[in-house]
C-alpha cells in the first residue's frame, strides 16, 4: 500500500491536460480559459455621456449656455459646439466635439433653449464631469483576460462588453460509469432477499455534474469475467474516464483488477492506506484514465472527493491548487484512531469548528447528507486533541 501523499502525486504527474474547444460565452461559466483574451475594440469606444443632462464647454465666469440642439444614445454626434453653447445629452449618448462636461440635467435649470446653473452647483463642476473617456475600460489590443481564468459571471461580462461571442477553454472529459454486482437492483427496481439498490451511479452522476462534467453514461455490470471484460473495452474506446464501482478488493467475485489487466491499463496505484477507500486502484491505457473505486457508498464518494474531483479538475485546466485542502480549523471534541491510516471524517463545521458526524462507516451515506466537508487526519498520528487544527476539503 501506499500514502495518500504519494497515491496523490502519482495521480496529478500522469495528468494532461484536455483538448481545446469553443464555447459560446453564455455556456462558458465555470470553464478555464485555454489562450489569453484581447479585447478587438475599445471600450467604450466612443467618448459619450455617464448622464441625462446638458453637454457643454464649462467656463467658470460664464453664467448661460444656448441650446443649439439634442444628441440620443445611438446617434453621431456630428455638430461641435462652441464656447457658450450647449447640447441636451443622454446617457449612453456620444459627446459632441467641444464639449468639456456634461452637466446632469438635476443642475440645470432652462428656460426656452437657455439654461444656467443652478446656484453653488458650479463649485462642483471638475474636468470631464460625467463623461466616459473612449477606451476607459479597456483598449483594442490589450489583454483582458488570461489564460487559465475561470470564466465566472463577471468575466463572461466582460466579455460580452468587448463583442467576444465564443472562447477557447478546456474540454470537459467525457465519463462512463460501470457499476459493479449480481447484489445491485437499479433504482425503481423491486428487492429480493439479499439484494441492495444500486446508489453509487447517481452519486457519480450529481458529483460529476456538479464539476462540470456533462458526458455520462451509466451500466450496471453482472460480475462475470468475460461481460466485465468486454464493457470495459467499449468504455475505453468511447470515452476519456472510466469510473468502476465494486469489484476491486481480493474477494472471489472482484474481478475489476484482473479485467482491467487484460484490457492492457496500466496500475498506477492499488490500494491505499487511508479509511474509507483503501481498495483505490488507478491507472491509463493511453490518454485514457481508469478509476476503480471500492463498492461502499461512503468510500466512492470519500474517494470521488480526494482523488477523483481534483484530477478531473486539473484535466479541465484548474492547476494543482485543486488538490489543496480548502481551509484549516480546529477539531470541537478529540478524535483518536488507530495509526497506520489516514482517516478522511465526514464533518460539518459549526461557529469556526469542526464537528465529526455520527455515522463514519464505509457503508453509510447519512452523514453525508449534513457534511460540509472532509477532514484529513494524517496517518502517523493516534490522538487529536480538542483544538487540533485539521485540513478540510469541501464536500
Amino acid at each position: 500500500m501506499i500514502s495518500v501523499a504519494e497515491a496523490k502525486e502519482r495521480i496529478q504527474n500522469h495528468i494532461a491536460l484536455q483538448q481545446i474547444h469553443w464555447l459560446p460565452i453564455a455556456e462558458a461559466e465555470g470553464s478555464i480559459l485555454a489562450e489569453d483574451i484581447s479585447a478587438p475594440i475599445d471600450v467604450p469606444s466612443f467618448t459619450n455621456s455617464s448622464m441625462d443632462g446638458y453637454a457643454l464647454f464649462f467656463e467658470p465666469e460664464r453664467k448661460h449656455w444656448q441650446v443649439i440642439g439634442t444628441i440620443k444614445a445611438g446617434e453621431i454626434a456630428n455638430v461641435p459646439i462652441q464656447k457658450g453653447e450647449a447640447m441636451r445629452i443622454f446617457t449612453g449618448a456620444m459627446l459632441p466635439e467641444g464639449a468639456n462636461v456634461v452637466v446632469q440635467q438635476e443642475w440645470i435649470e432652462r428656460e426656452g433653449d437657455t439654461i444656467v446653473l443652478r446656484k453653488g452647483e458650479a463649485e462642483n463642476m471638475l474636468p470631464l464631469h460625467n463623461i466616459r473617456q473612449k477606451g476607459a475600460q479597456c483598449q483594442a489590443g490589450t489583454c483582458i483576460l488570461r489564460a487559465h481564468t475561470q470564466l465566472e459571471v463577471g468575466s463572461i461580462g466582460l466579455l460580452a462588453t468587448v463583442g467576444i461571442a465564443s472562447v477557447p477553454v478546456y474540454a470537459p472529459p467525457t465519463v462512463a460509469l460501470l457499476m459493479t454486482g449480481d447484489e445491485l437492483v437499479p433504482l425503481g427496481g423491486h428487492l429480493q432477499t439479499g439484494q441492495i439498490y444500486e446508489a453509487n451511479s447517481a452519486l457519480l452522476k450529481a458529483y460529476l455534474r456538479k464539476i462540470g462534467i456533462k458526458t455520462i453514461e451509466s451500466a450496471l455490470v453482472k460480475d462475470q469475467p468475460e461481460i466485465l471484460t468486454k464493457s470495459i473495452e467499449n468504455s475505453l474506446e468511447k470515452y476519456d474516464v472510466l469510473i468502476l464501482a465494486g469489484g476491486v478488493s481480493v474477494g472471489d467475485y472482484d474481478f475489476v483488477p484482473q479485467c482491467l489487466a487484460q484490457n492492457k491499463v496500466e496500475n498506477l496505484l492499488y490500494k491505499v492506506k487511508q479509511k474509507p477507500g483503501k481498495p483505490l486502484w488507478v491507472g491509463k491505457k493511453g490518454t485514457k484514465w481508469v478509476f476503480a473505486l471500492p463498492g461502499n457508498p461512503a468510500s466512492v464518494a470519500t474517494c470521488f472527493n480526494q482523488y477523483l474531483k481534483p484530477a478531473l479538475l486539473q484535466m479541465m485546466g484548474h492547476g494543482l491548487q485543486v488538490w489543496q485542502p480548502n481551509l484549516t480549523l480546529p477539531l470541537k471534541t478529540p478524535f483518536s484512531k488507530k495509526a497506520g491510516l489516514t482517516h478522511l471524517l465526514k464533518v460539518k463545521i459549526i461557529a469556526g469548528e469542526v464537528i465529526a458526524l455520527v455515522g463514519q462507516e464505509s457503508f453509510n451515506l447519512a452523514a453525508y447528507n449534513e457534511a460540509t466537508h472532509i477532514a484529513y487526519l494524517e496517518e502517523a498520528k493516534e490522538y487529536f486533541a480538542e483544538g487540533t487544527l485539521v485540513p478540510l476539503f469541501e464536500w
